[in-house]
Parts: C-alpha cells; structure tokens; sequence
C-alpha cells in the first residue's frame, strides 16, 4: 500500500473517532483551547455526544513549528439539527447551533482587516445636526424641510423646460448633494496558507484539512425528502471509503450517488475565526464573526511549479479562505474584541 492509500487508511480512523489526535502534544492542546475558549466567553463548550460526531484537524501537528501561534476556525451548523442534543457551543450569532468541529493551521501569509460602511450620494439634502434625531417631532421637520426643497426644485424645473433653457442662465439650481447613511457593512476576510509536510504524518493532515475545508464550504444534497446533512460528519468519513472503493474514479462515483437526490440544497455551515498565542485569543489582532466561506482555493503548485513526492503527493499546497461574515460590526463587537 503506497502513501496515498496510508493517507485515506489513516483519514478514515481519525474522522471516525478511532485516532482523535495523532499526538498527545496535539489531544493537550485541543482541551487548552476549550478550557481557553470556555475563559474568555465565561460558559462550558458542550460538544456533541462523542469525538467522532466533531472534526478536530491541526497543522503543524507540533506546536513548536508555529511558534505556539494558530489560526483557530470553528464551524457550525447554519440550522440546528435533530441528530444532537444539548450541543450548544459558543459562537458569535444569535441563535446556537450544532458545533461541527474545529481546523487549526499556522498564522495567514498576509493579516488584515477593514471596517466599512455602507454609504450613497443623494440629491436635495438638508441635514440639520443640532438636533438628537430620535423623536418623531425630527422626522416631521426632516419631512418639511425636504418637501421645501422639491417645491424649489419643481419651480425651478417649469422656469427651465429643456437644458437649452437652463444653460441660457449664468447660473444652475444647486442640487444640494450629501451623503446618506444607509447601514453598517459586512465584513469579508481573505486569508492563505502555505502548507509544506515535514512528514508523512503531515501530508496527511494537509489532505484531510485540505478535503475537509472543500467538504465543509459545499452545500449538502439532503434529498427530495428535505432536511439537512451538514452536521453528519460521519458523511466525511463514508466519502473517503467511496473515494477508496472506486479508486481512480472516486469524484466520478460521488457524482453518480447524488444525481438522484433532489432538487434542494442545504445550506454550508459557519465559521469563525480566532488568532490564538499559546492556547489565547491574541488581544493585539481581531476576531471574525460568525461567516460563510464564499471562496475556496486550494493549490498544488504552491512553489512556482509542478513538485511532488514519489507517491504524487504535491510537495506544497497553499490554501485561500474567502470569508464574508453575517452580521454587521457595531461598536460593542470591536469592544469585544472584533
């Protein structure tokens, strides 16, 4: 059996619950961000009823190699399903839903961040700042002060009929322009990583990571019966067996086993992300809200060309996270820390 079969062999009893961590460094440092997690949002992590309904996935496997350093994502059901009970894990939305597990990898290549907000351009505007703009007393003022300006401009476009018209003056209507405020914007993140095994140990953990990203930001096919299968982990693992019975032909038989399913799908989980220094949340960086995964990329070719080990394995992979979180930023979240 080559590296690649090792590999699927291997990916199988960790998502299974047979091989929860490769490494004891790797199992302690997975109850130190619960214990980290519970401190900082000051209420239990309850997972699921077992490991193996969780996906628990880290690279580099060692904590030295990343200087203690981690980008920790989260994910989360979009919908609470009926498959677990009282999983109610923290996370940054309104409603709990079903904690699927977690991926830690290195800190990104590039870190940034934007706050924006969602600004447009109008015409015929009075803005009268001194008052508070609460009460109903200031929107009827609003109300007046506009419909005083469209008279002026009603007048203003019967003095002036055609353009001709009103270029014949020395002088235009002034069109009062300001800005209008119409709302927070959503925050979107891209974030990459450049992945190179030290070990077998390790590629294998690029690939399960690599394949559970791609698993995690898809939608589900829950069938013409509805319901919704993101929260059934055990889905990943029955992929790799199919990826393994069918051999070279593994995509082509996945294909096959959903073409009938129907015609609905399931929306993909959330995630969130936190940027941990020994086991904490860094208090000099931001965290991201609740998100979606709208861009995924995954390249083999990471080195400038095509490198690979003797089993075809690629030499490097880097992978590029596209986020757009949910809900918009107020003043209390980057208190908290976003």
């Amino acid at each position: 059996m080559g590296w690649k079969g090792k590999a699927i062999k291997m990916g199988q009893k960790f998502l299974s619950g047979k091989t929860v961590t490769r490494t004891a460094a790797l199992a302690g440092a997975s109850v130190a961000i619960q214990t980290a997690t519970e401190a900082i949002f000051g209420e239990p992590v309850i997972h699921p009823k077992t490991m193996s309904d969780t996906i628990n996935l880290q690279f580099p496997l060692d904590d030295v190699s990343s200087g203690g350093m981690f980008t920790e994502i989260r994910f989360h059901s979009w919908k609470k399903g009926d498959g677990f009970q009282h999983n109610e894990n923290t996370q940054t939305s309104t409603h709990k839903t079903d904690f699927l597990g977690m991926i830690r990898l290195p800190m990104p290549l590039q870190l940034s961040t934007g706050y924006q907000g969602n600004y447009t351009e109008g015409d015929s505007l009075s803005y009268d700042r001194r008052s508070a703009g609460l009460g109903s007393i200031d929107k009827i003022s609003g109300i007046a002060r506009g419909i005083g300006m469209e008279l002026k401009n009603l007048a203003n476009a019967t003095a002036n009929l055609s353009a001709s018209a009103e270029m014949a003056n020395a002088t235009i209507d002034n069109n009062n322009m300001g800005m209008l405020y119409k709302g927070g914007g959503l925050r979107g993140h891209d974030f990459s990583w450049r992945l190179s095994a030290k070990n077998p140990d390790e590629q294998i953990a690029i690939q399960q990571i690599v394949h559970t990203l791609k698993w995690l930001s898809s939608p589900a096919n829950p069938g013409h019966l509805g319901g919704s299968s993101d929260t059934d982990i055990s889905t990943l693992t029955a992929q790799l067996n199919t990826l393994e019975a069918a051999g070279g032909n593994g995509a082509q038989a996945l294909a096959e086993e959903s073409r009938f399913l129907g015609g609905r799908l399931a929306i993909p989980p959330t995630c969130t992300v936190r940027f941990l220094v020994d086991t904490k949340a860094n208090p000099h960086l931001f965290k991201v809200k609740d998100s979606f995964i709208t861009n995924l990329t995954a390249n083999y070719t990471a080195s400038s060309g095509w490198g690979a080990h003797e089993d075809g394995s690629p030499m490097e992979v880097q992978i590029g996270l596209t986020m757009k979180e949910i809900r918009t930023i107020t003043r209390s979240d980057v208190e908290a820390g976003y």
